[in-house]
């Protein structure tokens, strides 16, 4: 942020009443960004000195002692700025704005966007995704880089101390972001994405790790013996060091995500050797010569994203990134849009006359449900007025409940008692509510 831009801006969610609710990242969904410039930086005429404020870049290599640097400093120019809270703007004054929260308890302030290109104005209202403009070029009022500047208050307007982005603050499918005052805390080489809303949250080929864990999953195409349904995405754990380093992924490129992140996505075989193909990047987006199919690279091998030009964008993909060749690479199978879907509806939104729904059993034979094969039975709670499914599914090696909600999170019920499986018949006792107790039936 420029000494230029020493203005009143502030970055902060606020939603009250709702415990641990958290602000999305101001850019789209299934891109990486990196954080350039951290807490208490610069000099002590610098905005972020001794202040819980950041920057954002595109380019992995931004980091530095000094805030935003690198070769490729016009990396962010043009990349759509969206609003990280619902709320009004309060104020936009040359290229920085202000968003107050619905609640006015709290305010956000972006920085760095190209005043030309804006999408609102003072006292427009936003949603949470609204595109507010998009980043400027490289200018004296961003030091010569483009980024994106955030920073937030507990109050509305952007005004007040500065907070920094922990709890409730923090920005969703991120760690807190705390602040010890160290210089330029948390500029560093670790890449930052937004969720995506209609879909599964992290692209394919992006690499996952819980916060304070170990293990390092690779999200991939799985194909399936199946022909409505004749693959789907799952997490892939990556066995050792030498198997990571042996498909030449990177280090810095993991994203570090929730544990409930992590639940969305089934697991897949362990990665145990070489699955990358010379000349094919994990995760690239590749046309064919005189095609007009467009495949995504998974596991080695290409599979073509079957789904309409809109279902490609609401994903988060974008044309622009697509590569033409006429290299022949291999081929797995096709990937529809249903296995991307994240949102699971009930396949029965209200009890049928002289139906009790706490003992229906759903086979899992419907292919919105593919992906939480191959153990699978649903059943209801008669005393939730939403009638929402709780899913029992094969999940790791175990069993274990889900709860859909209409906010498509998941709720994970670790300590339900003990369920067993008999053949293909899955059994659930001991501590289970005694709506479930002895509940079977068939998988497909």
């Amino acid at each position: 942020m420029s000494k230029k831009s020493v203005l009143g801006v502030a970055l902060m969610v606020g939603f009250v009443g709702v415990a641990h609710a958290t602000i999305q990242f101001p850019f789209a969904s299934w891109k990486p960004w990196y954080i350039c410039k951290g807490y208490n930086a610069g000099g002590q005429t610098d905005p972020h000195h001794g202040n819980p404020v950041l920057d954002f870049s595109t380019d992995p290599d931004s980091p530095s002692d000094g805030g935003c640097a690198g070769s490729t400093k016009e990396a962010a120019s043009g990349q759509p700025v969206l609003a990280p809270i619902a709320g009004k703007v309060a104020w936009f004054r040359s290229d920085m704005l202000c968003i107050t929260s619905n609640d006015q308890q709290h305010s956000i302030g972006l920085g760095h966007l190209d005043p030309a290109q804006s999408h609102v104005g003072n006292g427009v209202t936003v949603s949470v995704g609204d595109q507010l403009g998009i980043v400027a070029s490289p200018n004296d009022g961003n030091n010569g880089y483009s980024h994106i500047h955030i920073q937030g208050h507990n109050v509305p307007n952007c005004q007040g101390n500065l907070t920094p982005f922990v709890g409730d603050m923090r920005f969703e499918g991120a760690s807190d972001l705390p602040y010890d005052g160290s210089p330029n805390q948390w500029a560093r080489k670790k890449p930052y994405m937004r969720r995506n809303e209609n879909g599964i949250p992290y692209p394919i080929a992006t690499l996952i790790r819980v916060s304070g864990e170990n293990d390092v999953f690779l999200i991939a195409v799985e194909d399936r013996e199946s022909v409505e349904n004749p693959s789907r995405i799952v997490k892939r754990l990556i066995t050792s060091p030498t198997v990571f380093d042996l498909n030449k992924l990177h280090w810095t490129h993991i994203v570090e995500i929730t544990a409930q992140d992590k639940a969305f996505y089934l697991r897949g075989g362990d990665i145990t050797g070489k699955i990358v193909t010379d000349g094919l990047t994990e995760g690239e987006l590749i046309r064919l010569d005189g095609s007009p199919k467009v495949y995504v690279a998974s596991n080695g091998q290409l599979h073509w994203l079957n789904m309409t030009a809109d279902e490609f964008l609401l994903l988060g993909y974008s044309f622009s990134l697509v590569r033409n060749t006429s290299v022949s690479y291999p081929k797995g199978k096709e990937i529809r849009y249903a296995a991307f879907t994240s949102s699971l509806p009930p396949l029965v939104s209200s009890p049928p006359p002289g139906v009790n729904l706490s003992r229906t059993v759903v086979p899992n034979t419907d292919p919105r449900y593919f992906g939480l094969d191959p153990l699978t039975v649903f059943y209801y709670d008669p005393s939730d007025p939403m009638r929402r499914p709780t899913i029992l599914v094969g999940y790791d090696g175990g069993i274990r409940a889900f709860t859909y909600d209409a906010s498509f999170l998941w709720e994970t019920h670790d300590a339900w008692g003990n369920m067993e499986l008999d053949g293909d018949r899955v059994y659930a006792f001991g501590s289970v509510p005694e709506y479930v107790n002895n509940i079977s039936t068939g998988f497909s």
